[in-house]
């Protein structure tokens, strides 16, 4: 008796099933996770899941947002947050998702596994802009830390954006970030001491080949909960 073959995983179109496949089979073995678009039944309807799906409905599309940090491997995304597009044109709006329109310039964006996603950067360009202040810097600092990459660089992506809504929170959340926080709550332990009137802490940060620690010159560095350090 023959192998039985395994049916293609999704995010997949239904179009495309329907080449080796009865609309029957279909039904019986996959998920619809969007319109026209199917996961096979054993595998999981989450979030990054249904980024995946709205980056096959819509190929020309760039995932953006927190459907970018899911995919980059940003594991701290809020819960009931729609999956995110940027288009290069209006489209029909659609029920649970999120669209946003325009061109992306080269190193604004990347492919990660066969899925196009905004830059580390760009993605905290993009989240920086409209979260609430606090949970903006959470975000910058762990899509930072993810792409080994400096907030700063997002001065050139201001520079860029001139005209987009959000630069003024922007700028005061690339002074307030750090590449080298690892978790949301070593960003609130960092935000509280600077409040408090403290210098910014200095935070681990984790290099290429292994864990480094960042050091003042001249100052002592003493640990606070959630990871960070205080200069003394």
């Amino acid at each position: 008796m023959g192998r039985v073959p395994k049916l293609p995983a999704g995010p997949i179109r239904r179009a495309t099933l329907l080449q080796t496949m009865t609309a029957w089979q279909i039904s019986r073995d996959y998920t619809p996770v969007l319109n026209g678009v199917y996961v096979r039944s054993d595998q999981p309807v989450d979030y990054p899941q249904r980024s995946r799906a709205l980056g096959v409905a819509f190929p020309d599309g760039v995932l953006s947002g927190w459907s970018a940090a899911a995919l980059h491997g940003y594991r701290y995304v809020p819960e009931r947050v729609e999956p995110e597009l940027i288009l290069p044109r209006p489209a029909r709006r659609r029920v649970g998702v999120r669209f946003g329109y325009g061109a992306l310039a080269v190193d604004e964006h990347e492919d990660v596994y066969g899925y196009e996603l905004t830059s580390h950067l760009r993605t905290a360009y993009d989240l920086g802009r409209r979260l609430p202040l606090d949970r903006a810097v959470e975000a910058v600092d762990g899509l930072c830390n993810l792409g080994r990459c400096d907030p700063d660089g997002l001065h050139a992506l201001i520079e860029r954006h001139r005209g987009d809504r959000g630069l003024k929170q922007l700028r005061r959340v690339v002074e307030l970030a750090d590449g080298g926080a690892e978790s949301p709550w070593e960003t609130r332990t960092r935000l509280l001491v600077v409040r408090a009137g403290f210098e910014k802490p200095e935070t681990r940060a984790v290099g290429r080949r292994g864990r480094t620690t960042r050091r003042a010159g001249g100052h002592g560095v003493a640990d606070v909960p959630g990871g960070a350090r205080v200069r003394r």
